[in-house]
This record gives structure tokens, sequence and C-alpha cells, in this order.
């Protein structure tokens, strides 16, 4: 037997406290008195009766004794409610116990849970079928829950807590919060909820997802409550930008696009930029367009386009892709149609041009944007030092300082000994993969002479002419400490000035040189736990994510910096007490073509409800303490009856 009021040593010692009372009540109670009266025989024959009938009298008051005894002994037992647990008592058989159950909820907030239809996300339903599964277990009150989010890791919101309430607030703040611009790694999640659930009675995992992931070689441990909607998407794949090969001060846009629906559609691809913009509403407005095209995207593939010249201001671009109103479909997944990034300073590269003035070499150059071209004769030369390349023309210099040498039909000397001269040589050769000349054609050059450099090993021969006599070629010397770009013939000999390929050579030539970034500040993507080389000066980095005006500390560790960033967009980390020009920026980007699939392909078990506990009815009067009440209430009535007849009196 268990107790479950009041414990057996206070009921033992409340049970002798009142039968102690009772006892002296009983003793005090009102007895008769001895009066004198004038005819003593008449009382005489009275005692003589009254003696006959104190036996009797003795039991009865013995009997009310009992019966007083009796009641406080029925109300104290009932008051610490005896329960039986192994085997019946009295008729009443041991109380059938709920089950203990330990239910951890996972909520998936990856990206694609905000897919909406009919005005609902799937996220708002999933946080709805979670509340509908606590509210079937209400009643249950071994039922012990859990409430975690499960993006690239799992988040918990609560410990194990038997309070609905408690489970409840926690689901409201989850939907308050919303989804995330991230996938999600049921990898990981998979160890953490073995972990989380090992060696706990009725432990059971149940996450509510929409199934947008890859299914599993083996079983998951957790079972899943799949919700979905039929829409289609289109999500930005790549996003990327570069200088403009011709030195201008443009830029060239590489943009890729996916289209998950199973017919082409025709989509809008938008340029944004804005200075201190962060977050992907920051570029959204009609007046931070910069420039925008119309792209077809095929049923089921990818749209790769390249735009070219773009002009803009500033060091940040956000693309965005619309789907054609036109169209009978609906993007269902707004938040992976944008994708921002950073664009890297041009720095002006340090040219000097050394030799004798010539219109062609001195036209090429001064064209150029984004150089500091610095022109002086073969006497004025000083060397290399303070310039990112030094171009000479037929002048005879010294070359063995370090530094980058474009050689334009170079007199001989130690580093280049001619052979002979090639009369009209015709080009048969053009290496394509160079970087200088990459794309280039070289029809009709027309060169009357060429001069024979002697090769050494290590050269890089870039355009060939008959007989294998190169006319442009690469020289590293001293482990790469100088580097010359040979061209062994004079412009001015030839009609190669005058094509388009010159001048784009010349172009290559100084980015080979001195390259500037060939495209964006690498972007990350989110959710992901990021290592970031810095070079803010030495002392605590403070961020500002995008959307917030708050910032946090980060994690610095040397010339790295520690942090995991779940929207899309730029953040900024700074030192502490340095100054706001001294800032380093990093782009975020969802681009998870697995992620904006919609579609459910997880093929996770469904998970089966258990039956709600309920308590079993009993037949009246249900419990051992009623049954006490009861006997108390009927002893008590007894007693009251045999005063009053004038038994017990």
């Amino acid at each position: 037997m268990s107790w479950m009021g009041i414990d057996p040593s206070t009921l033992a010692w409340a049970g002798g406290a009142l039968a102690l009372a009772l006892v002296l009540l009983h003793v005090l109670r009102v007895r008769r008195r001895t009066v004198w009266v004038a005819h003593a025989p008449l009382w005489f024959a009275l005692e003589r009766e009254g003696r006959a009938s104190a036996l009797m009298r003795r039991l009865r008051r013995l009997w009310s004794l009992l019966l007083l005894l009796a009641i406080g002994a029925a109300i104290l037992a009932a008051l610490g409610d005896p329960r039986p647990v192994d085997q019946s008592l009295l008729g009443f058989s041991p109380e059938q116990r709920p089950p203990v159950r330990h239910t951890l909820l996972l909520v998936d907030t990856s990206a694609s849970m905000d897919a909406e239809e009919a005005g609902v996300t799937r996220f708002e339903r999933s946080v709805a079928s979670a509340r509908e599964l606590i509210a079937a277990h209400a009643n249950n009150p071994e039922q012990r829950w859990m409430i975690a989010s499960m993006g690239r890791r799992i988040t918990p919101r609560t410990l194990w807590t038997r309070d609905h309430e408690v489970a409840e607030e926690a689901l409201a703040a989850l939907l308050a919060e919303g989804p995330g611009d991230h996938a999600l790694d049921p990898a990981h999640a998979q160890r953490t909820v073995s972990s989380v659930l090992a060696g706990r009675e009725g432990a059971e995992a149940v996450l509510f997802t929409d199934g947008a992931f890859e299914p599993s070689a083996t079983p998951y441990a957790f079972s899943g409550r799949v919700v979905t909607s039929r829409t289609g998407n289109l999500s930005m794949e790549a996003f990327n930008v570069r200088p403009a090969l011709d030195g201008s001060s443009s830029y060239s846009i590489l943009a890729a696009v996916r289209n998950h629906l199973d017919r082409p559609v025709k989509a809008t691809l938008m340029l944004y930029a804005k200075d201190d913009a962060r977050s992907a509403k920051d570029f959204v407005s009609p007046e931070q367009i910069v420039t925008s095209r119309e792209i077809e995207v095929p049923a089921k593939g990818v749209k790769r386009t390249v735009m070219s010249d773009v002009l803009f201001t500033g060091d940040r671009l956000a693309a965005r892709v619309v789907m054609d109103p036109s169209i009978d479909a609906m993007d269902g997944l707004p938040r992976d149609d944008v994708a921002v990034a950073v664009v890297p300073p041009r720095r002006p590269l340090r040219v000097q041009l050394v030799g004798p003035d010539d219109l062609f070499v001195s036209a090429s150059l001064l064209t150029l944007e984004g150089i500091d071209l610095e022109t002086r004769s073969a006497e004025e030369y000083a060397g290399p030092e303070g310039f990112d390349v030094t171009v000479i023309h037929r002048s005879a210099v010294d070359l063995s300082a370090p530094g980058n040498y474009l050689l334009i039909d170079p007199p001989p000397s130690e580093e280049l000994r001619h052979k002979r001269i090639h009369k009209r040589p015709r080009i048969t050769r053009v290496n394509r993969d160079h970087p200088v000349t990459r794309g280039l054609e070289f029809v009709d050059a027309s060169i009357e002479r060429a001069t024979v450099i002697a090769p050494r090993s290590g050269d890089q021969v870039l355009i060939r002419a008959e007989g294998g006599t190169p006319l442009v070629f690469t020289r590293t010397l001293e482990q790469g400490a100088r580097r010359l770009l040979v061209l062994a013939f004079s412009p001015r000999d030839s009609l190669v000035p005058l094509r388009y390929a010159f001048p784009l050579m010349m172009v290559q030539s100084l980015a080979w040189f001195s390259p500037q970034a060939e495209g964006l500040v690498p972007t990350r993507r989110t959710g992901a736990v990021l290592s970031v080389a810095t070079t803010l000066p030495p002392g605590p980095v403070l961020m500002r994510a995008p959307g917030e005006v708050e910032t946090t500390a980060v994690r610095r560790i040397g010339d790295r910096v520690h942090f995991t960033g779940s929207q899309v967009g730029i953040y900024e980390l700074w030192s502490e007490g340095s100054e706001p020009t001294e800032r380093e920026l990093i782009a975020l980007n969802l681009m998870d073509g697995a992620e904006s699939r919609l579609d459910d392909r997880a093929a996770l078990k469904p998970h089966e409800t258990p039956e709600p506990w309920r308590a079993p009815e009993r037949p009246w009067p249900g419990s051992p303490w009623r049954l006490l009440l009861i006997i108390a209430c009927g002893l008590l009535a007894l007693e009251w009856w045999t005063w009053h007849r004038r038994i017990t009196a």
C-alpha cells in the first residue's frame, strides 16, 4: 500500500494526539453528584437499582469511546489517501499508472519551410501540427516534452518538461522567429537525436518538416510529420562579378537561375546597388535598380547569363530574379530569389613606360582606365621599384632588379640573347588558354620582322610563327622575383595595332602581372560555421548582421574570425575602437539548389501517434479514502442515534 496524501509518520502522530484527546474528554464528561434528601429509605432503594445497572453503564460509555476513536481513525486514514500497489485492497485494485513518455519535437527551420500556399507557410502548418500533438497528450501527467529547432544544427528551446504551457510558449517563440536562410543537415541531427534520447523511457523524436532533403541510406532516429504544398520555384544558383576585360571601370556580371518547374519559365533578372545596404530588403527597391535583363529558364534546368559593361557605384551588389506575372505559376519561395555580393575596390595599377615615344604603344596604354601611367626615357629610368608593371619599348636598360617587365622588341641583353631576324613571320599557333592571349584572334597581323630570341627552360610560348619562332612568350627568373613578358617584334612594324586584339592583349598583360580580383569577394553559405581570414587591427572584433541594429562580439583566433550567419545579406566586421572606415564586408547567400527543391524526397517514416492516455473510470466510490469517509460518517450517525436514544447517554 502506498500513501498518496499525508505521510504515515505524520498520521501516526496525529492519530496518537487525537486518541489522547478523546480519552481525556471521555474521562472528563459530566458525572452524577450526591444530593441530600429528607427521606432516606426511598433513596436507598434507588441506590440498590443503580448498582445493578452500573456495569451496563460502563459498557455503554466504553462503546461511545470506541465509536469516537473509530470515527477519528477513519478520517485520518482518509487524509492519508491509501492506495493499493501490488494487489487488491478491500475490493480496490491497484491504480493503473499512465505510461512514461519522452517526446522530442523537432521543428524544421530550413529555408524551404517558408514556401507558401493559400497564404499559409509550411512552417506555420508544422507549428500548428506540433501544437495538436501536445494537446492530444495533455491528460498524461507522465508525458515529457522537449522542443528544438532543426537547421544545420539542433538548437534546444526547452529542457525536458511536463508543463504543456512551457512547450506552447517555446512553439510560439519559434513561430515568431520563422525559418532561417539555411539548409537542413539531417546527418548531424541524427547523431544529436540519438544522444538526447539515449536511456530514456518511452523515448521518441518527431520531425515536423516538408521533407525537402535527400533520403538516408540508414533509417533516421526520428519519424516525420510531413507538410507539403504543390508550388513551383525559381532560385539564384550563382552570382559573380569581375572587372571588364577592356580595363574600363565597368563590370561583367555572371548570374545563374535554376528553374524547378517542369516547363520553361520567363523571368526578369534585376541588379541592385546600394552603399549601406545589408539585408535583401535594403537592396530591393525600384530606386536602386542598376540594370535588368529578361531571360527564359529551361524546364528543370539552369540559365546562365552574362551582363557586360555594367556601371554602378559602391561596393555592394544584389541580384533578384522575378517570375513573369503572365505565367500561370507561382514562385513558392521568395527568399532564394535574391543573392548579394561584396565588390572589392579597384586599385589603380602603377605603370611606367620606358623608351622612345611611340604612338601605338602609348595609345594602347593611355586609353585604359584604372592605371596610373608615367612615361620616361631610358636615361631617366631608375628601376621598377614603386611600379606594378614596367613597359620597356626598344630600350637597353638594367633588368636585374626584381619586378614585372613587359618588353616590346627588346635589344640583346644577358637575359635575352638574339639569334637572328625572322622576316615576315606568319602566326601559326596562339595559346588561348593563357590569361594574356585568352580569347584573342590574330588575323592578318602582317609582321614585317621579328627577333628570334634564344629560348630557356621554363619559357611559355603564347604566340608562335612557322618554324617554331616564339613571337610572344613569358619567362620567369629567380624563382618568380623577375617576370618577363616579351613581344619579339615592334607594333610599328606590323598591322597588329590596327586590330582590336592588340589593346585587349595589353589589358590582359597588365592583369596577368598584377591581377585585379576576377570575381567577388568569395560568397559563403548561410548557416555554416565560418572561419574567415581578416586583416583588421588586433583586438576584439564586432559584427553587425543584416537587419540588426545591435552588434555582437565575434570569436577571433589569430588572423581569422569564426562565426555563423543565419540570414542572407552583408555582414560588417570591425575591430573594437577602430575607425568606421576600417571595416570588412562578408557576403552570405543561400544559393543551395537542393534546398530550393520543394518536393518531399526524404522518405521519412510517418509518425504513428500513440493513443492518448485517459485515466480509467472506477465504480463508485472509486478510491479507498472515499470509503473511509463514508464509514466515518456512518459511525458518526450511529453515535448520534445512540446518544439521542439514551443508549450511550
